[in-house]
């Protein structure tokens, strides 16, 4: 899935995560999908957040679209 995203994008994700406490974490990956690439890009997020669910302490994904016409779509994780 990886590998099939890669070409949607027109720079790599950018990813940071916060200090892990203990009891939870959260992972932001920050996106720039090329151009006329979107519905291309949300079919491969898709079948990769089907994957992501079964993880072990999986908790929560949330997508954010682009809101001033940058195209960083921004995913947020969290995990126990």
């Amino acid at each position: 899935a990886h590998s099939e995203a890669v070409a949607l994008l027109a720079a790599p994700p950018q990813t940071t995560a916060d200090a892990d406490d203990g009891a939870s974490r959260m992972m932001v990956v920050t996106s720039h999908v090329a151009p006329g690439r979107e519905e291309h890009w949300r079919a491969a997020q898709a079948r990769l957040n089907a994957l992501v669910v079964g993880f072990p302490g999986f908790d929560g994904l949330e997508i954010f679209k682009p809101s001033d016409g940058s195209h960083n779509w921004t995913t947020v994780l969290t995990f126990r």
